[in-house]
């Protein structure tokens, strides 16, 4: 599926987009509105032009590798907890599984922050900035 339907025409009714809301992650529609402006709406009624679409997915992004992160931190904090104070319930299983996990927790939260160091939105030009580019 095509994020953007092909052959988007302005004046034509909206159509079903390959996206979600980054709102509601709803489905979204998306119609040209000539000019090469791009309207998205969704069925609860978010709207975006396509600048606005750009920023809210690249927010959602960061948003969204900051909670593994801070998932992965938690877990590993936790495992750590469990292996020092030999928090185990029968059946468990034995603290070197928890120890490998813990590690790995903690691997992958650095890698995840690395990442995220090294990445960088979309920057709009000054026009684009006061909303006299095309959208």
């Amino acid at each position: 599926m095509f994020v953007l339907p092909p052959r988007l025409m302005p004046g034509a009714d909206d159509v079903v987009s390959g996206i979600t809301c980054p709102a509601c992650h709803g489905s979204l529609r998306v119609r040209a509105e000539g000019g090469g402006h791009l309207h998205f709406t969704c069925r609860i009624g978010h709207a975006y032009s396509l600048r606005e679409m750009l920023e809210a997915h690249e927010h959602f992004l960061e948003d969204t590798v900051w909670t593994a992160v801070r998932s992965a931190e938690e877990l590993q904090q936790l495992l750590r907890d469990v292996v020092e104070y030999r928090i185990h319930a029968p059946g468990d299983a034995p603290a070197a599984n928890y120890e490998q996990r813990r590690r790995s927790a903690g691997e992958l939260a650095a890698a995840l922050r690395r990442l995220l160091e090294r990445d960088e939105p979309i920057k709009f030009s000054a026009a684009e900035e006061n909303g006299s580019a095309g959208q």
